[in-house]
């Protein structure tokens, strides 16, 4: 029993901990880990726009992506794969997006191929991600996938920004 006790009030401290204001980049982050102090017309605000991410890959690889949310709910995400002899494969997707508590999630449509939108015949497990919102200000988006556990950290990019491409 007394372990039982030590434990929530540790859990407690920890909790009341993380739900303090931060600030990044002097931008108020607009995330908590706490639902209650989270609110999703702003989450729904901040998260509208353009977010560049790079990633050096377990195999060597870069990955850069662009990632748009648009204010209608749908998405389009350019990936560009960068192997270890430089050379770039593209991958365009689309779909849906949203947010609701502390969860970002994205569902996926189909890809974008030679300028023609591909959808996805049958949905599947796989077109589906939940994400945990880490933070999130008007400059960086950091989130977890929930399934496979990878952090991902994207920052705000200008409406007519846009990645360098090979077809380009």
């Amino acid at each position: 029993m007394k372990k039982l006790l030590i434990a929530l009030l540790a859990l407690s401290s920890l909790l009341l901990a993380a739900c303090s204001t931060s600030y990044t980049s002097k931008s108020k982050i607009l995330t908590s880990p706490s639902s209650k102090k989270f609110n999703d017309a702003r989450t729904w605000t901040a998260l509208k726009g353009k977010w560049y991410g790079k990633q050096k890959r377990v195999d060597g690889q870069v990955r850069e992506w662009l990632i748009e949310h648009k204010a209608d709910g749908t998405f389009l995400t350019t990936f560009i794969d960068i192997d270890k002899d430089g050379k770039k494969k593209t991958t365009i997707e689309y779909g849906d997006w949203g947010a609701s508590g502390t969860v970002y999630f994205t569902i996926l449509k189909g890809f974008i191929k030679e300028g023609e939108e591909e959808p996805i015949a049958e949905p599947e497990y796989w077109t589906r991600d939940a994400y945990e919102i880490i933070r999130l200000n008007l400059d960086e988006f950091i989130y977890r996938d929930l399934e496979k556990q990878m952090r991902f950290r994207v920052i705000r990019e200008v409406s007519d920004f846009e990645l360098n491409t090979p077809s380009r």
